[in-house]
């Protein structure tokens, strides 16, 4: 009885958080993305965003989001990776931004006509918000300081950071998944001090079926304050976005298909 009554009640306190007023000087966040903007209405500042996946979607679909914010609505982004140089992340952001073949950008073979089209990518880049923090190689601590230091400096809203896998664990106590967690802990009071949303990437290793997956996906629900979780439901890059918050007492979902060539994903209706 009480686990029908808790069922009942998810869909009836999602409408009255929808409804509710929002506190003044609280930043929402669009991504474009129906899941994430319907739970709450989007993305807010002060929270830790987590992204789980099989496989490279995670990092992909937080390219994604940050093209949105950055193109769409103006929002002010930095991000932080732990595995790609200044170089790299250009060329991923041209990528997503003029929608070419990443392999195509970075082996300097455009077809007829699309250099026109990098080009006005490379211009909207430029007159957008983006703030390109410190890359490669930074131990933990350093990559904190590095948030802070640019988030006051500049006015970062958001903060991507690639990826949760990549950050060492040499300075933290149990086992990985422990490990994990006190590192997420400590970046949803980072989040918090700094009043900016952090968006973070997972990748869930050797698990292609959809029960592992968000079996696998339990312990990012629990330590971040949104969990978004891509799940491939077919061979034809057909994907459910779960969004969870509350560790999971609300979810939104819905469908996502993923272009393979350029590794974008749209909506799947």
């Amino acid at each position: 009885m009480l686990e029908h009554n808790v069922k009942e009640a998810k869909p009836l306190v999602a409408d009255v958080m929808n409804r509710m007023k929002r506190p003044d000087g609280c930043d929402v966040f669009q991504t474009e993305y129906r899941p994430v903007d319907n739970i709450e209405g989007g993305l807010r500042a002060g929270q830790l965003v987590t992204i789980g996946s099989c496989s490279f979607e995670g990092k992909s679909f937080s390219y994604c989001i940050l093209r949105n914010m950055l193109l769409r609505f103006g929002i002010s982004c930095a991000l932080f990776s732990l595995e790609e140089t200044f170089y790299g992340i250009g060329m991923h952001l041209l990528h997503f931004a003029s929608g070419i073949p990443y392999g195509m950008i970075i082996r300097n073979s455009l077809p007829d006509g699309m250099d026109k089209k990098l080009t006005e990518a490379a211009c909207n880049l430029s007159n957008s918000k983006f703030i390109s923090g410190e890359c490669h190689l930074m131990n933990f601590k350093s990559l904190c300081n590095s948030i802070r230091r640019q988030c006051n400096l500049y006015g970062a809203h958001v903060v991507f950071i690639h990826t949760l896998n990549s950050i060492s664990l040499d300075n933290e106590i149990g086992t990985r998944k422990e490990c994990l967690a006190a590192i997420l802990q400590k970046l949803k009071l980072l989040a918090m001090e700094l009043n900016v949303c952090i968006i973070i990437p997972y990748c869930i290793e050797d698990n292609k079926r959809k029960k592992s997956v968000e079996k696998k996906t339990i312990f990012l629900k629990i330590c971040s304050d949104v969990n978004l979780t891509l799940v491939r439901k077919s061979e034809d890059n057909l994907y459910e976005l779960i969004a969870a918050i509350e560790a999971g007492f609300l979810e939104s979902r819905s469908e996502l298909q993923m272009e393979w060539v350029t590794h974008e994903f749209f909506d799947g209706r």
